[in-house]
């Protein structure tokens, strides 16, 4: 597999606007900080992937190394789409709330009706994009894995399934497309099971164009 490289034209462009004093000078540090967590935390997503990557598929005994991989790259391309919209929250000042409670901003918050209502008036370009990506589903398949595997440190979920462990290695990892009704598919080709290294790799892109085309719009 060719060196992934990720996008960053539209967002160095956002950087040269914040640091020439476009914006609002009132969040200069603040604006800068979170941008460029958002950038790290793509970055650690990438390497991440390419650790996940030694461990697919993981024999018996590489169990915990696959999943310390598998959760890092969950956990971090998340956390960067969320420390996104905490730019989002200083840009456009959404909730200037949070900041003096200690919290910031995340994806969620951002969807509550105030803060929805706020954004679309502020920037109804962004906010259309925003709205079509949520309700895309690699962004839903995203937070679900982040939520029941990073989170909840278990590989299962309401519309797929990820093969994993055993008493013997395992031959094949990855998200297999299951009816509601069905709750195991062991007699499923593995051809027909979307390989996890082929999923984590589409997030990851699909995640840099996200903020890319959001990027654009600020």
């Amino acid at each position: 597999m060719p060196r992934i490289r990720l996008n960053y034209k539209h967002y160095n462009a956002f950087l040269k606007k914040i640091e020439n004093g476009i914006y609002k000078k009132r969040y200069p540090q603040d604006l800068v900080l979170f941008h460029c967590y958002s950038k790290m935390r793509m970055e650690i997503a990438l390497h991440a992937f390419r650790c996940l990557k030694k461990y697919l598929p993981p024999k018996k005994m590489q169990e915990n190394p696959f999943r310390c991989g598998l959760h890092s790259f969950l956990v971090h391309i998340k956390s960067a789409v969320d420390s996104f919209t905490e730019e989002i929250n200083l840009l456009y000042e959404i909730d200037p709330k949070l900041k003096t409670s200690g919290w910031r901003m995340s994806i969620e918050k951002l969807q509550q009706t105030k803060n929805w209502k706020k954004l679309e008036h502020e920037n109804s370009k962004l906010f259309t994009e925003i709205s079509n990506t949520i309700d895309a589903d690699w962004f839903r398949e995203l937070k679900t894995l982040r939520d029941e595997e990073a989170i909840h440190g278990r590989i299962s979920g309401k519309n797929w399934q990820v093969e994993l462990g055993g008493s013997s290695p395992i031959t094949t990892v990855g998200i297999r497309k299951v009816p509601d009704s069905i709750t195991r598919c062991p007699n499923t080709p593995s051809e027909t099971i979307p390989d996890l290294k082929t999923w984590c790799l589409d997030i990851l892109k699909e995640t840099n164009r996200f903020l890319e085309r959001c990027y654009k719009l600020m």
